[in-house]
This record gives structure tokens, sequence and C-alpha cells, in this order.
């Protein structure tokens, strides 16, 4: 999906860079269960139990991860990421999604709104997502004992 907007104007008007540039899905002893990615221009999120990771190349936010809010409708979920510099409403959405540049199918479609706190309008993104399995459960399973019997 093309831009409404270039990809200077996100640069300079949404994001901050971070006092550590090294910020990755790793940080902070956070496992993620979700990730998603978009382009137009390209971006990455990353959430965990404990955290919250949107970046660019070039800049990240990286905040506590609220509650998602859930939809009694319809299957999505909605996190309201708000620090002192910036605001991000992210929704995750249960429908088929295909990745703009390498065409990957994934099982879900993120929207996020972001922008400064300092009245700015906010810029929409799209982009799709999967929620991460540990690989350990996806295999052979054989019950060893139930109740008090073996």
């Amino acid at each position: 999906m093309k831009s409404a907007w270039g990809k200077d104007k996100f640069e300079k008007e949404i994001f901050f860079q971070t006092q550590d540039s090294q910020v990755n899905s790793n940080t902070a002893h956070h496992t993620v269960y979700f990730e998603a990615t978009g382009t137009e221009p390209f971006w990455g999120l990353s959430i965990s139990n404990t955290k919250i990771l949107f970046k660019t190349p070039s800049h990240a936010i990286l905040t506590p991860s609220p509650q998602p809010v859930r939809s009694a409708e319809s299957n999505v979920k909605s996190y309201l990421v708000e620090t002192e510099l910036a605001e991000l409403i992210i929704v995750i959405v249960k429908t088929e999604c295909t990745n703009a540049m390498s065409g990957k199918v994934l099982p879900y479609k993120v929207n996020i709104s972001c922008r400064k706190m300092v009245n700015a309008s906010f810029v929409r993104i799209q982009g799709c997502g999967e929620y991460k399995r540990d690989k350990r459960l996806h295999d052979s399973w054989m019950l060893e004992k139930m109740g008090k019997e073996k």
C-alpha cells in the first residue's frame, strides 16, 4: 500500500532518536509473543508481556506494555501507548494480510496510528503480523501421568 506521506515527513514529525540506538526485541529480558512489520516506511513492532517496541531503521519507541483492549464483537485487540514524546494506537485484527514487499501471507492485519505529543496529527500505517509460538510445543507429546496413576 502506498503511503500518502513521504518517509522524510514520517522520520521528522513522528519519531525521536532514542538514547540507546541498539534497542532490539531482546531488550529488558522479555519474550516477544507478537511481531509485525510494514513498509512505506519500513517499520517493525514487537509486543511482549512487559514491553512494546515500535521501530524504524533509525528510530525506536520502547514502552511498558499496557493491557490490551479486546473487542466483544470481533477478533480485534487494541493497545494505547502514551509516552512523554509520542502516542501510538495499535490495532491488531484477525484477518489475512499480505506483505506488500515480500508477498508473504500472515494471519493478522496491523493498523498503527502514531504522533508526537506536541500538537501533531496522527500518521496511519499498516502492516501484517503473527503471534510467535514456542517451537518446543510444536512436536509430539506423550501423557506420562494422569491423576495418581502412571
